[in-house]
């Protein structure tokens, strides 16, 4: 998947992505909170790949999410051995993700059998399948945690960005 990265604040990509999505929101009842602190180091990433990213992920929770119920999109630079990245999730109010699947949902045109959303909308099965393409291209990976009956939490890594080095190329 070819990038064009650059350094990005993470916070206003995904205040667009939940002003954009705001509507769907409202028609299925369906809060969003953003909790993102805004002293967030820079992120290097393709800002048009990753608003898909979210956008998918949001877009799913949306859909899975009984009305009256919240979306938490969260952001942490945590300390890692692992390298400089953000810590990203999007946290659903659903009936979760059965055992077994939490792998196989990134895989292309994979679907969980027997659940519907609450929208009963069925997808392609190619929006996580992206998110793990576009995630990976970044040098991050992304995972699902969920409890069944629970709902489900997606999270992803971006690398944080060198921005010293930008401003000096």
């Amino acid at each position: 998947m070819p990038l064009e990265c650059g350094p990005a604040p993470f916070s206003p990509l995904v205040h667009g992505v939940v002003f954009r999505l705001s509507p769907i929101a409202a028609e299925r009842d369906v809060q969003v909170e953003v909790d993102i602190s805004s002293d967030l180091p820079m992120v290097n990433i393709d800002n048009e790949q990753i608003s898909r990213v979210v956008t998918n992920l949001l877009d799913n929770a949306l859909k899975f999410t009984p009305a009256g119920k919240t979306v938490i999109i969260s952001a942490t630079h945590p300390d890692s051995q692992d390298g400089d990245f953000l810590l990203c999730s999007v946290s659903d109010a659903g009936f979760g993700i059965p055992a077994g699947y939490e792998e196989t949902i990134f895989d292309r045109f994979s679907q969980v059998r027997g659940q519907t959303s609450s929208s009963r909308q069925r997808g392609s099965g190619l929006g996580l399948a992206f998110c793990k393409l576009a995630i990976e291209a970044h040098g991050g990976r992304i995972w699902a945690q969920s409890s069944p009956g629970q709902g489900s939490t997606f999270y992803f890594t971006l690398p944080v960005a060198d921005v010293a080095s930008w401003l000096t190329d």
